[in-house]
Parts: structure tokens; sequence; C-alpha cells
């Protein structure tokens, strides 16, 4: 069978692959605890559901315009006007089915074939497989966790020529749970706009972000060349429901929906209007979410620094641990972190996700989306294999 080489290059993405293998164990019924999703494992808020039904009632099961419902929109752009201060009109948004597709989008109009990316590792395992859709080439810079994950500036400044195009960013990361210092943006986007660099800055966790630390949003430093990707998967935990969206210049979010309406003609009309109450009418079911995040995050840090050959910092956001696992690949002799999650899953019956799929050595990530009661069992299970 003859497949073109833009997809035959692509690899499969090694979460969805893991997320595959936990479904088919329970099914053969295998009583598998799962650290390895990447959701909240918390119902979408009631009044959001509430939305929902209510866009049935009132048959709101059209086509919208390609480029999202002016009243999503309008949402949208108050709530970057309210928590940042950036001042989007409609048309500098766009969206889409779900944050994935708002990248895709950007990447796809900006990057021409042989361009480079700039991505910093560890990364989101879709980053380098989207750039190579568009024939340009992921360029990998490897973070340092003594430097908390965040980017190393000399290292940045050394890799930027005449093929650079684009810096991606995310922050909140998935999967080291760094959150980048305001010291840190401001370096990267002056060194963005002194060579004339665009910035995709996925910022879908966002509101997931710990005691005393602080998101900062790369828009308010470099809104010029600055394309915001985020949506409502995380947030709200709504990831079956496909609404995210992308915020930046006109002429670039024009050709960006272009794109999308030759792709998919609408996002759903359903979400669309679940998502516009969502983010209007945010209420304590949200909150309370955030916080049984952080009572998760401080037990399964504490749990993980006690185990032999496991190290973990503390994340500042998301719902990721992500752990040092050196010390336990030499005291098992094992070859690198697939063994480590091979290891867990076979013996403990516990999904992690390796290292390995997010360009980095020697590490495995832990989700802490799940129930305390699971994680206090997979804790168990790990702790007596080791």
């Amino acid at each position: 069978m003859n497949i073109s080489d833009r997809v035959s290059s692509l690899s499969d993405s090694p979460t969805l692959a893991m997320n595959q293998k936990v479904s088919e164990l329970k099914e053969e019924g295998k009583d598998i605890i799962s650290l390895g999703v990447g959701e909240p494992d918390f119902p979408t808020p009631q009044y959001i559901k509430n939305a929902a039904i209510k866009a049935l009632e009132k048959d709101m099961t059209k086509y919208t315009t390609s480029s999202g419902t002016s009243d999503l929109k309008k949402v949208i752009k108050q709530k970057f006007k309210d928590e940042y201060g950036l001042d989007y009109n409609l048309e500098n948004i766009l969206v889409s089915a779900g944050a994935k597709h708002a990248l895709w989008n950007s990447i796809f109009t900006l990057l021409n074939e042989n361009d480079e990316a700039i991505i910093f590792s560890p990364y989101w395992v879709s980053y380098p497989e989207q750039v190579k859709t568009a024939k340009a080439n992921p360029v990998i810079i490897k973070t340092d966790p003594d430097n908390d994950f965040e980017p190393d500036i000399e290292k940045l400044k050394k890799k930027i020529n005449s093929k650079t195009k684009l810096i991606l960013l995310n922050t909140p990361n998935n999967p080291s749970g760094a959150v980048y210092s305001e010291e840190t943006i401001k370096e990267i986007t002056d060194i963005a706009r002194k060579n004339d660099l665009w910035i995709i800055s996925d910022e879908i966790y966002e509101k997931i972000v710990y005691k005393d630390v602080e998101h900062h949003n790369v828009a308010k430093y470099y809104p010029e060349k600055t394309i915001l990707i985020n949506g409502v998967s995380k947030a709200y935990s709504m990831t079956g429901w496909r609404i995210g969206f992308a915020l930046g210049p006109k002429e670039i979010i024009s050709q960006m929906g272009k794109l999308q309406g030759q792709v998919t003609s609408c996002p759903n009309s359903i979400a669309q209007y679940a998502s516009q109450i969502a983010i209007s009418d945010e209420q304590n079911e949200v909150t309370d979410m955030y916080i049984e995040f952080q009572k998760r995050r401080d037990y399964i840090v504490k749990r993980l620094n006690k185990m032999n050959g496991i190290i973990c910092k503390v994340p500042k956001g998301t719902f990721y641990i992500f752990c040092d696992v050196s010390q336990l690949i030499e005291n098992k002799g094992f070859d690198n972190s697939d063994d480590v999650v091979h290891f867990f899953l076979e013996e403990a019956n516990v999904a992690t996700v390796s290292s390995e799929a997010f360009g980095y050595e020697n590490f495995v990530r832990m989700s802490f989306a799940n129930s305390i009661e699971n994680i206090e069992k997979a804790m168990d299970r790990i702790e007596e294999i080791i």
C-alpha cells in the first residue's frame, strides 16, 4: 500500500497507545490503576452539562460559522481582557475542535518546508510530530531539572539561524509540571522580537497552578507575533467536548481559519455553547477540582520521594509528576525508562508513561488525575515491587 511520506514519517502517540493498552488489560479483567492519562478524572461540572442540555432543547444543532460562534468568541475575548489585560477583537480569535487542532492550524499555517521550529524538551508528544506534518524540522533543546525545567536562554540563542521560524512554548508544562518564570518569558520574547520569530504558546494548563505560583501569559510580552493556544479541556474537565481556541494577529488567525474551513466545517455547536457558559459562569465546582489536585500532588510527591531510586521535584502546575528514575534503572539493571514503565505495569498493574515519549531520558511521568484512593493503592504497589 502506498502511503504518503508525510504520514509515514509520523510516530504513533505514546500516551494514546498507553491508554489503549490499559483499556485492553482492563477488558481482560486485570485491576490496572492508570497514572498515565492526561485528563481530569472529575466529571464535567453540572452547570456546563446543563448548558449543553439547554442547547439541545433549543435545537442549537446546526452548522456554526467555521471559525466559531460570535457569542463564544466574545466570552473568550472578555476572559483575556479581565485576566491578562489583553485586548483582542473577535477577528483575532479562532475556535477549533480542541487545542490540538488549534495548534496544528497554527503550525501548518506558519511553517514551510525545511523551516525550523524550536521545541524545549521534555515536550508534549505531538509537538515535533505536528511540525513534521508541515515538512519542517523540529529543533530540540533539552531543559535541566536543576533549573526547574525552564529553558536555557544561552542554548536558545545558539540554536537560532536563518531557517528558524518559530519557538514553541508550553507553560504550565506537560510533562514536567514547570511553570515558566516571568524573567524567562521576558528573555525568550526579547530574543524572538530581536530575531523576528513567531511564538506559539500552548497554555492549556493555565488554570492548574499551585499555591504561590503565578502563570505568566506570553502574549502580554510579545503580542505582535504570539499565537496563544488554549481551550476548555483541562480547566473545566471537558476533554471529550473538543473545544480549543487560538488568539493572535488578525492576518495569521484569518489564514488559520481558511485552513480550518477546508478541514472541518465548524467546531461542535453544542460544545461551543457549553464552553461559552463554562468560561462566563465559572462556579465553585471548578475551584474545588484545583484544590483536590493540590492535595493529591502533595501526597504523591511525598510517597515517591521516600522510595528507593526515585526522585521527584514538586510540580508548580498541571496534574503530572515527572520522576527521575535513573537510580532505579541502575538498581534493577534496566536499559531505560521504557523498562521502568513496563516493570510498573507488569509487576504492579500501574500504568505510567516513559519520558522517552517526551524527548527525555530516564524519567517517568505519572498523572495524579485519579482518586486519592487509587493513588494510594498505586503507591503501595510500586513501593512493594521496588
